[in-house]
């Protein structure tokens, strides 16, 4: 890839990191700021302009730009964020709880799991499925706006379309 600069930064819980490589000089610039929760890009756009200022050269000039951040991770980690629900075809409501092929150590005895993101008892819309993945027993009707409801949201099928999405 051409160009003489390329900047990374990673927005953090706490403070966003940036690198910036000047590929003709084989040179590396670090710079960190703090994180703006409310809004990340805001953060991000005043760090960039930080770096960029500090090396003394114009964000045109810069061929690449990469961006990665653990906001989302962070948000799992500690159980922030929207409330969350799991709809299943009947009979895997405990899939979550089953863990299967997550086995961290299949010799301790005693090891205890992560309590699943969505608890057992907003996991109450089940439906059939057949052979090929289509529904053989949809879900009872209205009560798939009662589960979006109680979640916090709102029945996203489309006017006059079924909960296939195959119309009526």
């Amino acid at each position: 890839m051409g160009g003489r600069y390329r900047i990374g930064f990673d927005i953090g819980g706490t403070f966003t990191d940036f690198i910036l490589l000047d590929a003709a000089r084989s040179e590396i610039s670090l710079h960190k700021c703090l994180t703006t929760p409310h809004d990340p890009s805001v953060g991000a756009l005043q760090g960039l302009g930080e770096l960029v200022d500090n090396a003394g050269i114009e964000l045109s000039e810069v061929q690449q730009i990469v961006h990665g951040t653990t906001l989302v991770t962070n948000a799992l980690i500690e159980r922030r964020g929207a409330k969350l629900g799991l709809i299943t075809t009947a009979g895997f409501r405990d899939i979550l709880e089953m863990g299967t092929e997550q086995r961290y150590d299949i010799y301790d005895l005693f090891l205890q799991y992560p309590d699943p993101l969505v608890p057992r008892r907003p996991r109450p819309l089940t439906f059939r499925e057949g052979s090929r993945s289509t529904p053989r027993s949809p879900a009872r009707p209205g009560r798939r706006p009662r589960v979006a409801g109680r979640l916090g949201g709102r029945d996203r099928r489309p006017p006059g379309g079924s909960r296939t999405g195959r119309g009526r």
